[in-house]
């Protein structure tokens, strides 16, 4: 079976049906066809929320694939409001090492940037709230 093909609610409750009566993942998986992690998918839907589990679920819009914590926003904003000439370089430094101490994680500057400027700063010399 071609990866990435989506099976139908029919499909999943077949392997449903399989399951109980007493097919192996592989027997199934060629039954419908599907992949083994595909049957394995479909069981574990089932198991977690029955019947519902095996229903299409609503797309989402696009969802950024990361969202920032608004512990960080803050803490971005009070490093600004401290210091209003701070570079974004020294911002994604000192936020990084404020909220991931232990790790090698870094803060990039253009979403520092994004960040302040959807809170209301902009920077000319210095960082302000409002107008330009």
């Amino acid at each position: 079976m071609a990866s990435g093909v989506a099976l139908t609610a029919e499909q999943r409750r077949r392997i449903v049906r399989g399951d109980e009566r007493g097919y192996s993942p592989e027997e199934i998986a060629r039954f419908i066809p599907c992949s083994i992690s595909a049957v394995h998918k479909w069981l574990h839907c089932w198991d977690e929320e029955g019947e519902a589990g095996l229903l299409d679920k609503p797309c989402k819009a696009r969802q950024p694939s990361h969202v920032t914590p608004d512990e960080v926003v803050e803490i971005i904003i009070a490093l600004v409001e401290e210091d209003p000439t701070i570079l974004l370089s020294t911002l994604a430094k000192q936020v990084s090492e404020l909220r991931w101490p232990n790790h090698e994680h870094r803060m990039k500057t253009r979403t520092i940037a994004l960040l302040l400027q959807r809170s209301g700063y902009h920077k000319t010399d210095v960082w302000s709230k409002g107008g330009k």
